[in-house]
């Protein structure tokens, strides 16, 4: 407590104030994803934006909801990345499960997406899992409306009547996908309202086993969403109301069962959040949120039953003071989670407090620095997270930005099942879930460093180059041995958690960008990360990650109503250690080992009718490759997919 209280002062000698910050552009490794990018790649979900994050990887299971790992900030363990809308925190995570596609949003929405790859104090949140803020369209001035249409199909089957003059080539739809939306705007507010519908399929025939196991009845996923923002221009600021919520029928495929489970989920999500500005060098940000996420039985064989919702109260204040060369940040934040499970009589409050400051100071014409501090206090326990980065403008040779963090967790702070766990919460109580724990699960500390260098050397070539740096200290690592049950095509998966393990890793990046014409430009990506030392199970489930992965991408627009997109993506093998077991029990069915992956997509986009009717058509995977990310996932070839996307800006 000694610490915590000396950071309470240390913070509190900064005015309680705030606004944009230009100096963080230059001192923040980040990436921002447009919406003509978006639009070039033929993106139809949320999730699918991962597809265009170059430090990110993923693994998907269904070929819908995919699993992140961001920068090598953590293994896929870990879904603590945060999410964020118009910078207003979304959780809609449960236990180790957050499935983005369940914002209640749709694609045709996004006007960029901030992808913030290293730890450091953004929107009074520490981002020591990365971070993901898609900011939504600000509408035309008066009465507007869209509509949003896509499907997709998996090609190459021969259908029901294969061996017959009526063979199709095409009926395993992959998905299906519909949006609408109004909003009316005027000079000092505006208001959206939108609902979208989502459908996937379980059509892959190892996925399709297993689901059929549980529920022989059915084999689509389901979801819709509806969604509401309010912005008044009002205080010196932007003042939003966000409501949202999602009802998703879903195949959850849920780690410590080992198995997918259908589950009825819910999420429904209520924010206030804003910016005041009392002065000209003072302003003060505020958010307010309400949330739940839940999970219910939807009908299955086995009768299983999650019945568990999480209820979240979060409030954050935010001040800033600033000059052209000083901007000065303090904060506080808090929140309550409640864990519940009415069936089984568990209920129990998990909170957090939390108080932040930085400080970025332009010390000269060519040089930036930074330094945050934000600790994290929970049932008497404080963890420290801090962070210097330095930005140096070399003129003419380009620049440099180096970035020092380190990050204490405390194990509350993750709130995922193994943590409800320990409270008293097991999931099918009937059951044994409880994990073997060897040792005491403590708190968790990561180092990183990361420099970056980049250069234009003019209009039409860039470079970028960096390398990375990540130890982490005394982290709990699971460990589950799947054994395959071949009557009922199901897992098994007893659990041990392993603690105090520690890992260190190596990255590096190299990145260009060059157009040969004014509407045609290149990008070439290239990433390494390679663990070199640390306890023998960390570095066994690390190993899911990609030591080297590649990309190339061109985008050709002749015309700015029509244009050509296409990227090869290269990522190499991984090694999935939990299914080694399952991998001799199948006769190498489920391989411990993913083959090295190499996909190339197409993209085809064209304007109609004065820019209101937008059509894309996307091949994806054109060398039709067995596209796998994890021994029990889909294994998808050539798909393409359809979309249509209509704009009637201003109707009145």
């Amino acid at each position: 407590m000694k610490y915590f209280f000396l950071f309470i002062i240390f913070i509190f000698q900064f005015p309680l104030f705030c606004q944009s910050n230009p100096l963080e552009n230059k001192l923040t490794q980040r990436q921002v994803i447009t919406e003509a990018m978006i639009k070039a790649a033929g993106i139809q979900t949320i999730s699918g934006i991962i597809y265009l994050a170059d430090k990110w990887n993923f693994y998907s299971i269904d070929g819908y909801e995919r699993d992140l790992s961001a920068n090598n900030l953590s293994d896929f363990q870990r879904q603590n990345f945060i999410v964020m809308i118009d910078g207003q925190r979304i959780d809609d995570k449960v236990f180790d499960v957050q499935n983005i596609n369940q914002l209640p949003i749709a694609i045709d929405q996004v006007d960029y997406v901030e992808l913030i790859n290293t730890p450091q104090i953004y929107n009074g949140e520490y981002t020591e899992n990365g971070l993901i803020d898609i900011h939504t369209k600000t509408p035309a001035k008066g009465l507007s409306a869209r509509v949003f249409q896509g499907v997709g199909d998996q090609t190459g089957d021969p259908g029901p009547y294969s061996f017959t003059q009526y063979k199709s080539p095409n009926v395993d739809k992959m998905g299906y996908n519909l949006a609408a939306g109004v909003s009316l705007s005027t000079k000092d507010w505006y208001l959206n309202a939108a609902t979208k519908i989502e459908q996937n399929f379980a059509t892959d025939p190892e996925v399709n086993n297993r689901v059929s196991n549980l529920f022989p009845s059915y084999n689509k996923a389901e979801m819709t969403s509806t969604f509401y923002k309010l912005n008044v221009n009002a205080l010196g600021g932007n003042q939003e109301i966000l409501i949202g919520n999602t009802r998703h029928y879903d195949f959850f495929f849920f780690k410590p069962y080992g198995d997918e489970i259908p589950v009825n989920r819910y999420f429904k999500h209520v924010g206030l959040s804003g910016l005041i500005k009392p002065g000209n060098n003072y302003d003060i940000k505020y958010s307010a949120v309400y949330s739940t996420s839940e999970i219910g039985q939807w009908e299955n064989n086995l009768n299983i039953d999650f019945n568990w919702q999480e209820v979240n109260y979060y409030a954050k204040l935010e001040g800033d003071y600033f000059t052209r060369d000083l901007f000065l940040t303090a904060g506080a934040g808090y929140r309550k989670l409640t864990g519940e499970s009415p069936k089984d009589l568990f209920k129990k409050n998990l909170e957090t407090k939390n108080l932040y400051g930085r400080a970025d100071l332009k010390l000269s014409d060519n040089f930036i620095q930074s330094a945050g501090l934000f600790a994290v206090n929970s049932g008497g326990n404080t963890a420290m997270k801090g962070y210097l980065k330095n930005y140096w403008d070399l003129g003419s040779s380009g620049f440099l930005r180096s970035s020092y963090t380190y990050s204490e967790r405390l194990f509350q702070e993750d709130a995922n099942y193994w943590y409800w766990n320990q409270q008293g919460y097991s999931f099918n109580a009937q059951e044994n879930f409880a994990p073997l724990i060897y040792g005491n699960i403590g708190t968790s500390r990561l180092y990183t460093a990361d420099l970056d260098y980049g250069k234009d050397f003019d209009s039409t070539l860039s470079l970028s180059f960096g390398i990375s740096y990540r130890h982490f200290s005394n982290y709990y690592i699971e460990s589950q041995s799947y054994q395959y049950y071949d009557n009922q095509s199901s897992f098994y998966a007893p659990v041990e958690i392993f603690t105090n393990s520690n890992l260190k890793v190596f990255g590096g990046y190299a990145e260009i960008q060059y157009r040969i014409i004014p509407n045609l430009t290149q990008k070439i990506y290239y990433s390494y990360q390679k663990d070199f030392w640390g306890s023998p199970i960390f570095r066994d489930i690390w190993a899911e990650l990609p030591v080297h992965k590649f990309s190339y991408t061109v985008n050709f627009m002749p015309s700015p109503d029509f244009g050509i997109w296409a990227k090869i993506n290269y990522a190499s093998a991984t090694t999935w250690v939990d299914y080694k077991y399952a991998g001799l029990q199948t006769g190498e069915q489920y391989k411990m080992k993913v083959l090295p992956l190499l996909i190339a997509d197409v993209s085809v986009q064209k304007w109609l009718w004065e820019r209101r009717i937008w059509l894309n058509v996307l091949f994806r995977n054109i060398f039709n490759q067995s596209e796998k990310y994890i021994p029990i996932g889909v294994s998808n070839t050539l798909r393409f997919y359809l979309q249509i996307q209509i704009h009637l800006d201003s109707i009145l």
